[in-house]
């Protein structure tokens, strides 16, 4: 790696750990049932549906409408692969919020 590398992937460690202190900070109720059914209507497994910045909020555990802007979209792929491997539980929702915070972390 170079040195510009090893400089992106600490701050990549950076945004990522900021999130994760975040998620763990707002969610000292972490109610994992909410955010199961969160990701359940923004993946299409349930009637009712949610958007991307509506998902944003449930993992953050953020009632402050300021925080997460609502035109806020994920990457289409995000619905398309993540929705699917968790909806066939080949990851688990811990690895589902984990990839939807660091997108966030980086790209929010």
């Amino acid at each position: 790696f170079s040195s510009s590398n090893t400089l992106q992937q600490s701050n990549d460690d950076s945004s990522t750990k900021s999130v994760m202190s975040s998620l763990s900070d707002n969610n000292n109720d972490y109610d994992s049932t909410s955010i199961d059914v969160a990701i359940d209507r923004w993946a299409g497994y349930d009637s009712q549906s949610i958007t991307d910045s509506q998902l944003i909020k449930t993992i953050l555990g953020v009632h402050d409408e300021t925080i997460v802007d609502e035109s806020y979209t994920l990457p289409k792929w995000t619905k398309k692969y993540l929705g699917t491997w968790y909806g066939k539980d080949i990851i688990t929702s811990d690895d589902f919020i984990k990839v939807i915070s660091y997108l966030y972390s980086r790209f929010g």
